[in-house]
């Protein structure tokens, strides 16, 4: 998948980094670290992208290292989705995710939706 000509939002806090990748409408990736130095500034990159019925797909794939701050990003991504009447799904979790997700007792909010080709087509 070559994401190198996607636009791109990069915010940088100390050594940690978080980049959101535009795929086709409604598809977005996420890059870097989400942790408590990141999740603040992921959370305005995509402040106003959840309109009512919007669809928001987010692979989560690129995430090398996350903690409970970004499970509580994802947490809030979909208290947001419900409020306004869009939807969330996010596919590609990182084992390390998958597990803060599980060990935090999440995994029935927070669930991978089933995966998809072709999305930055």
């Amino acid at each position: 998948m070559n994401t190198a000509s996607r636009p791109a939002t990069e915010l940088t806090q100390g050594r940690d980094r978080i980049r959101l990748l535009k795929g086709r409408p409604g598809w977005y990736r996420l890059q870097g670290m989400l942790t408590f130095a990141t999740a603040a500034d992921a959370l305005r990159m995509t402040r106003g992208w959840l309109r009512p019925k919007a669809s928001i797909q987010l692979d989560l794939s690129g995430i090398e290292h996350t903690d409970s701050a970004g499970i509580a990003l994802l947490l809030e991504w979909l208290r947001q989705a419900e409020l306004v009447g869009a939807t969330i799904n996010y596919y590609h979790f990182p084992l390390q995710l998958e597990t803060l997700i599980e060990v935090n007792g999440v995994d029935t909010l927070i669930r991978p939706a089933a995966a998809t080709a072709g999305y930055w087509e």
